[in-house]
């Protein structure tokens, strides 16, 4: 399920329902169907749905409201009776019957019926009709208004909880993240004249053609945006967990990782008889380019003799190291594959440049060491350097490009941010809402894109299983929802009070077992969401309340006139349809809400319409 695809090899174990990249894969099945990976999610997303889930404030609410009324009106029809007039006992009034008697009292009031009568009024006025209607009305009215910006909510339950949320739990592929590779940032070697971005970009895009790997997308739009049309590229060789190689324009062009760069590299250098770079001969080629650099400026800027004859005299001991170190490492390599192979660092030769017109005479430049045919003071871009390091600790993928053995540039990939993602995290900040991501991704990506994003904490390396785990202990602690897309998500999105489901780019799974489906990528919507559910709830709280209220109006009559009976229909039916209309005004107006967080049109892709940065290999 995420982004880069994992590489297998012969005795590996493939699971059912993944996609195969490139290759031909030859399986032995190994488990019946009901025991596949695919299977027992599904197992798991069935058992999550079987959990009990949390009963709506209104719905208990409903519940202790019948009862407290019933219950009510039983004591004040039972409870009186022991207070009633029933009639003196030697009554003359032989006609007289017992119905008679607990009818009227001697003075001709009502006695025991009273109470009965308001009993029975009682159950009538307090009949919830507004409550009723209230709860569904005013809820569909709320999913009405997110339905129009493409946020389906399948029930009025997950509608509440979604309002009572708060903490929600992110998948990272996919989910705060776009699902595929952007070409981000190109670093050309100025060190070699024919690395310019636009060659670099053809001839990368040339033989990117011909692979079905996600990575070649990226390749391919980035040319597409500045108008390059990719020219043949035959020869066209997969190298499998390395790269690729094609011929483009009567150039070897090899595109790929750290390993297939350290491989054409060390061939080169023993094509062309050059020593192979190891560490040993990379440390001993620095220490004399700083002494002949030292040599240089105590030179140009006429320090005295003696000084500058200790300097020079340590540039001829760091030149006599150096050529100890090449001379080990064509030993070792002559010795063939028996001894160490070397490690290469770069295909740019360590031997000191030769003078050019109008250096000093102790063969030192005037602009010092590292000049090469880019220009001065520019170094070659090699395999240690540190802003691809920054790169690779900042988890994103980098590429290798290279001209007949010789380093191009080197590529930037990762899979982008979503541009909306650190603007959501803010306003879910705001709304109250605890955000932590769970990806099954490795710990240096997961906090990268943790510290991009603004997330106070994510956790790294979960199976599906894990995050299920997860959502369970932070049921615990309050109404949690998940939020993803893919397989993995399914079982986490079903265990969640509320489960959010990306719908675009989302599997089939994931949507359905979420309560709650986004129709777009904005994950803007996601606080939209939360905002009008908030307000169906204050709205259906409101509104039950004053329909609740307005019965207090044959309540008092009821029990303060003693002769009100002729009005108490009037006044429960009254306040009945008045409620009603309260209820029923309040949920129409849920349909006028306008979007406050997502309000403009997202710019998830401007940042790749304006294309990589580009950088010199000086940087």
């Amino acid at each position: 399920g995420e982004v880069v695809p994992v590489a297998k090899r012969e005795g590996s174990s493939v699971f059912a329902g993944t996609a195969n990249q490139t290759g031909v894969l030859t399986l032995k099945v190994s488990r019946l169907p009901e025991d596949a990976t695919a299977a027992q999610l599904t197992m798991l997303v069935s058992q999550a749905q079987g959990e009990g889930t949390r009963r709506p404030v209104l719905e208990r609410l409903a519940g202790v409201y019948t009862v407290m009324v019933l219950l009510s009106a039983l004591l004040l029809a039972t409870v009186p009776l022991s207070l009633c007039s029933w009639g003196d006992g030697d009554s003359h009034d032989e006609d007289a019957t017992w119905t008679s008697r607990w009818m009227h009292s001697e003075d001709g009031t009502d006695s025991c019926v009273w109470w009965f009568r308001r009993a029975l009024a009682l159950v009538v006025i307090a009949c919830p009709c507004a409550l009723i209607i209230a709860m569904p009305v005013t809820n569909a009215c709320g999913i009405s208004a997110v339905a129009r910006w493409g946020i389906l909510v399948k029930s009025p339950q997950q509608l509440e909880l979604l309002a009572r949320v708060s903490r929600l739990a992110f998948d990272k592929t996919g989910t705060l993240t776009e699902g595929r590779f952007r070409l981000r940032q190109v670093t050309t070697n100025e060190a070699n004249p024919r690395a310019t971005l636009a060659a670099v970009i053809e001839a990368a895009a040339a033989v990117e053609k011909s692979s079905s790997h996600p990575i070649a997308a990226a390749f391919l739009e980035y040319a597409a945006e500045l108008g390059v049309d990719p020219p043949p590229a035959p020869q066209f060789t997969l190298l499998e967990g390395e790269g690729l190689m094609a011929v483009v324009s009567d150039v070897t062009v090899h595109v790929g990782n750290e390993r297939l760069a350290r491989r054409v590299l060390a061939e080169t250098a023993m094509a062309n008889g050059e020593p192979p770079r190891t560490p040993a001969t990379e440390a001993a080629a620095t220490a004399y380019a700083e002494a002949r650099a030292a040599v240089t400026y105590a030179t140009r800027e006429g320090l005295p003799a003696r000084m500058l004859k200790a300097l020079q005299k340590k540039e001829d001991t760091a030149r006599e190291a150096l050529d100890a170190a090449r001379a080990d490492a064509r030993a070792e390599q002559a010795r063939g594959p028996g001894g160490t192979p070397p490690t290469p660092l770069s295909a740019q030769t360590t031997s000191p440049p030769p003078s050019p017109p109008g250096s000093t005479a102790d063969g030192g430049d005037e602009c010092g060491v590292g000049c090469c045919g880019g220009g001065c003071g520019v170094p070659p871009l090699d395999l240690s350097s540190e802003l691809v390091a920054r790169w690779q600790q900042a988890g994103c993928s980098v590429l290798w490009v290279l001209f007949d053995g010789e380093i191009a540039a080197a590529c930037q990939l990762s899979d982008e941010v979503r541009g909306e993602a650190a603007a959501t995290m803010r306003e879910l900040e705001a709304l109250g809402v605890d955000a932590t991501m769970l990806t099954g991704d490795c710990e240096a990506t997961a906090q990268a894109v943790r510290v991009q994003v603004g997330i106070g904490d994510a956790v790294a390396g979960m199976k599906p299983s894990e995050k299920l785990e997860r959502i369970r202990a932070l049921r615990k602690k309050g109404v949690v929802g998940m939020v993803g897309d893919g397989v993995n998500d399914g079982p986490a999105l079903a265990a969640a009070d509320v489960g959010i489901a990306m719908g675009v780019s989302g599997t089939a799974m994931a949507s359905a077992a979420a309560g709650v489906v986004l129709m777009s990528n904005d994950l803007r919507r996601i606080c939209d969401a939360v905002w009008v559910a908030r307000l169906t709830t204050r709205t259906l709280r409101a509104a039950v309340g004053a329909s609740l209220a307005l019965k207090l109006v044959p309540l008092s009559l009821m029990f303060a006139l003693t002769g009100a009976e002729g009005y108490l229909i009037a006044a429960a039916v009254g306040s009945d349809v008045l409620g009603l209309v309260i209820v029923l005004a309040a949920a129409m107006n849920l349909l006028r809400v306008q979007p406050r967080y997502a309000a403009e049109p997202c710019a998830n892709y401007v940042s790749a319409l304006e294309g990589p940065t580009v950088v010199t290999s000086s940087v």
